[in-house]
């Protein structure tokens, strides 16, 4: 019984870890792609 929850929380806690791995993943994409949008905006006006 003990072992079968640990278990339990062990998996939910690692959905947890992978969920913000994509999360964290889809920001930083989203900053660069920010950056990069800022640079040509730059590069346009000159």
């Amino acid at each position: 019984m003990r072992e079968a929850a640990a278990t339990a929380i062990r998996e939910s806690l690692w959905k947890l870890v992978e969920a913000f791995k994509v999360r964290r993943k889809r920001v930083l994409q989203r900053m660069f792609d920010m950056a990069d949008e800022a640079l040509q905006e730059v590069v346009d006006a000159e």
